[in-house]
């Protein structure tokens, strides 16, 4: 899928909301230290869930259905190693909502 410059724009704005907010939401991670009983820290989940929700609002503005917690887990994958998670981890969850991370 090729996007139009009004499509990129939007693109760019969308990985900058979900960057910021994932940000603001890490903010909390303090908050969120015990171990689930997967082994997995309370905040990865946590913060899986909140971009899930993100993704999926920002696909239904655009009238596309919703991706499960595991779209979400693999592109987080995807991004987990880089000195620049946050971002990666927004722009990739930005690519699944215009369609161009399956």
């Amino acid at each position: 899928m090729t996007l139009s410059s009004v499509q990129h724009r939007e693109f760019l704005g969308l990985i900058k909301e979900f960057t910021n907010k994932l940000n603001s939401e890490a903010e909390h991670r303090d908050e969120r230290q015990q171990r689930l009983s997967s082994g997995e820290l309370a905040w990865a989940a946590h913060e899986r869930d909140f971009m899930r929700d993100l993704v999926n609002a920002a696909r239904a503005d655009r009238g596309a259905g919703p991706v499960d917690v595991a779209r979400i887990e693999a592109v987080e994958q995807l991004a987990a190693g880089h000195s620049n998670y946050t971002s990666k981890f927004a722009m990739y969850c930005a690519e699944l909502v215009f369609g161009e991370r399956s």
